[in-house]
């Protein structure tokens, strides 16, 4: 009998159930209609990934209630393993409300008390060969910040033993960690000791890590360091192979230990919701990696996924399929913003592009295929994938207020989110989905998509070219998914690839430029030492008590 397939990716983290209100610039406490949706930013890295073909597990952990059983059946339906996914008696299932104020105003309200099963994950239960086996392991922040899952987190990292590909999503929540906002500029008086609690796990975490992701807060909890070089050299330092820092309005740095270093500009497009966008980027980068393409195609590739979320108002159910990033990144550029890769201001001159635009490893596939198509060596993958999320379902019921009739005047917007078909399995509780109006902005390179910062408000589109220096595995997806569909209809035009985009350092490390010890110094405003940058005021009110300020 054959052995199955090792998965793609398992990520171990958050599960919960989203319920979202389906008009933007409602505050909660005007707001009648929700959607219900998978939720959890664990959760929707897997189905980011599942949506653009790959064989995706979740370890999780839910109530034993209605809500848990809801999140078995929208994981089947996404087409990721849930087998790993199991009960705790006598604590709910999360559920997390959020506010929509477009472009960059997204607050979080998370009810995971007494405390969330996702936090029960324990070492004896684990499936340590499965962990060993996977190809990427995805893990994340907020697994350490209460045991039992802090053991089993770093248990699972301890067994792995960096084969194959291990990401660190950075994730930093201090409400979870018993702060406030954010990390030390913005966390009041609780911020600062909330991070110093948790940099001691995550340096034990980032110790077993090949990948770390994660914005400036995140990279300051994990290393001290807010400049974005300087923050990315602390992680190799700290042990990993690739360290990918989100700068808000100047794209995404990516800084491979063998000196390769791309910096890519931001797609811009009109936000609806960017709670989302971080998971699509994780989903997509995983993609990206397992492929085989060179380090500026896959942080392009991530952030016109992370753009296409932001373009709508759910979470899980708005991932794209790998055909409506194909078609964002061959759109016109718009308004002269991003597609022009240009590297970093200061950044230390290297050899090599890293491979014409276009010469990457995929090739095209048949069409209307679920997901791509394994070319690499190993057994046939099953490439069912998870649904393609391009039409309702017609079980799915609507109540509520169907025409959008609400007299209050809060509640007057119509036209539905641009592009959230409905959840497969999600039935809707209220009226519309209206979005209202909203000016164009982008979305962050923030794996969680959060943003508040008017100054945060873009992410970067992928451009295609030649294979990935450090990829783990090969194989090369044909990403074949389903052509574009009707359902993204908020124009997020973004920026194709640019023949002129940034270079990229030689990915053999023996480009010009290269010092002895395995990677090139920052630039010297980059170094340890040097004074960060002030941040952008934050628009919006401040977090009021029990809710989360989202993450930039």
């Amino acid at each position: 009998m054959t052995e199955p397939r090792p998965y793609d990716l398992l990520a171990m983290g958050r599960v919960g159930v989203d319920l979202y209100p389906l008009r933007t610039g409602v505050p909660l406490a005007r707001v009648d209609t929700f959607g219900r949706f998978l939720g959890g930013s664990a959760a929707n890295v897997a189905v980011a990934a599942a949506r653009l073909g790959r064989r995706v597990a979740l370890l999780s952990r839910t109530g034993a209630d209605p809500f848990g059983d809801y999140v078995h059946e929208a994981l089947r339906d996404f087409g990721v393993d849930d087998r790993w996914v199991t009960p705790v008696p006598g604590l709910p299932t999360p559920v997390t409300f959020c506010e929509m104020f477009p472009p960059d105003d997204f607050p979080l309200y998370f009810y995971r008390r007494p405390k969330a099963p996702d936090l029960e994950i324990r070492t004896p239960e684990l499936d340590l060969d499965a962990l060993r086996a996977a190809r990427i392991l995805w893990v994340t922040g907020t697994g350490l910040c209460e045991e039992p899952s802090r053991a089993a987190t770093l248990a699972a990292l301890a067994a792995r033993a960096k084969r194959g590909t291990t990401v660190f999503d950075l994730d930093w929540r201090p409400l979870f960690w018993g702060g406030a906002g954010g990390a030390s500029t913005d966390g009041g008086a609780t911020g600062a000791a909330a991070m110093a609690t948790a940099r001691p796990f995550y340096a034990a975490a980032l110790a077993h890590t090949t990948v770390a992701v994660g914005n400036a807060d995140e990279c300051e909890v994990a290393t001290g360091e807010r400049d974005p070089y300087a923050a990315a050299w602390s992680l190799l330092d700290a042990g990993v192979e690739l360290a990918v820092v989100k700068q808000g309005p100047k794209g995404v740095l990516a800084v491979h230990r063998d000196g390769t270093t791309v910096e890519v500009p931001p797609v811009p497009v009109e936000v609806v919701n960017g709670l989302g966008a971080g998971d699509a980027f994780g989903g997509a980068l995983c993609h990206g990696l397992l492929a085989g393409w060179d380090l500026e195609r896959v942080v392009r590739y991530a952030n016109a996924a992370g753009a296409l979320v932001a373009t709508r108002i759910a979470c899980s159910s708005a991932m794209p399929t790998a055909a409506e990033v194909e078609a964002l990144l061959a759109a016109p550029p718009r308004g002269g913003a991003g597609g022009t890769g240009a590297g970093a201001p200061g950044a230390p001159a290297r050899g090599g592009t890293g491979g014409p635009v276009g010469t990457g490893t995929d090739s095209p596939g048949t069409g209307g295929t679920r997901g791509p198509a394994e070319t690499g060596s190993g057994p046939a993958e099953d490439t069912t994938g998870g649904p393609t999320g391009t039409g309702p379902d017609p079980t799915a019921g609507t109540t509520g207020d169907p025409a959008g009739t609400s007299s209050d005047p809060a509640e007057s917007t119509t036209g539905g989110p641009a592009g959230t078909g409905p959840h497969p399995s999600a039935a809707t509780t209220g009226g519309p989905t209206g979005t209202g109006p909203h000016t164009t902005a982008g979305t962050t390179g923030d794996p969680a998509g959060t943003s508040s910062d008017p100054a945060e408000s873009t992410t970067g589109g992928p451009a295609d070219s030649g294979p990935h220096p450090s990829a783990a595995t090969t194989g090369d997806p044909t990403d074949s998914g389903p052509p574009p569909t009707t359902h993204t209809t908020s124009s997020p035009t973004g920026t194709g690839p640019d023949p002129t985009a940034a270079t990229t350092s030689d990915p053999t490390g023996t480009g010009p430029g290269v010092p002895p010890e395995g990677h090139p110094a920052p630039p010297p405003q980059a170094r340890r030492g040097a004074q960060p940058r002030p941040k952008a005021p934050r628009r919006g009110k401040p977090p009021r008590p029990g809710q989360e300020a989202p993450r930039r």
